[in-house]
């Protein structure tokens, strides 16, 4: 990008010390900076675009490791409940004895 800027403006300079004319050198200056001024807005779509993937599949790791945890605290809530109503049961058993 940057080789490409010196090299319009290295153009536009020997255009004027060739004594050729504004109405040929301002063209060439304003096509250069409109090139670079294009693969500068390109490079930036391309680089949101990353971004925006990479955070796309960031939050759906989260997501995924959030629906994991809440599967293990079900887990350990349901072997807790059955461990509450195993110790009642006889409890229960042992009273009716």
């Amino acid at each position: 990008m940057a080789v490409f800027l010196f090299v319009v403006l290295i153009i536009v300079i020997i255009l004027l010390f060739q004594d050729i004319g504004i109405g040929i050198v301002a063209p060439v200056a304003i096509f250069g900076l409109v090139m670079v001024w294009i693969t500068g807005w390109r490079r930036g779509q391309q680089l949101y675009r990353s971004f925006y993937d990479e955070e796309l599949v960031r939050l759906e790791r989260e997501i995924e490791e959030a629906e994991e945890k809440e599967k293990r605290g079900k887990k350990v809530e349901k072997t807790i409940e059955e461990t509450i109503e195993e110790t009642v049961q006889r409890a229960l058993r042992e009273r009716w004895k």
